[in-house]
């Protein structure tokens, strides 16, 4: 979806631990909406709130469907949401270097998808 193309963040907040907070397209493509939509990434309603009133419907659309369809994560029965996964591991004490490879998520407005290497 973004290999080797042009990006446009178009942000206006940091989290606590720093990172930017935005919606991150691909000329007139909304990366986020497409990821939650292929069932790459869960629409993460704690944050909703802070999208545009059009972004969260559609975000909350393109989950529904996605699961719907079972499209990517929801083909499995019964997927772990990213921030169930680390409070488990936070509970257990796991704190070795797969686990936090896995549990280290990207934050687009509303959308919540993991990658290695950045700081939780």
């Amino acid at each position: 979806l973004v290999m080797g193309k042009t990006v446009h963040v178009e942000w206006s907040k940091q989290d606590r631990y720093r990172r930017v907070v935005g919606t991150v397209s691909v000329g007139p493509v909304d990366v986020g909406f497409e990821q939650i939509r292929a069932g790459m990434a869960w629409h993460y309603k704690q944050y909703a709130r802070e999208q545009r009133p059009a972004d969260r419907l559609s975000y909350g659309l393109a989950e529904e469907e996605a699961r719907r369809l079972g499209r990517g994560l929801w083909a499995d029965s019964s997927p772990q949401a990213p921030w169930v996964y680390r409070a488990k591991r936070r509970e257990a004490g796991n704190k070795s270097p797969a686990a936090l490879q896995r549990s280290n998520p990207v934050r687009m407005h509303g959308v919540v998808r993991h990658s290695p290497g950045v700081p939780e």
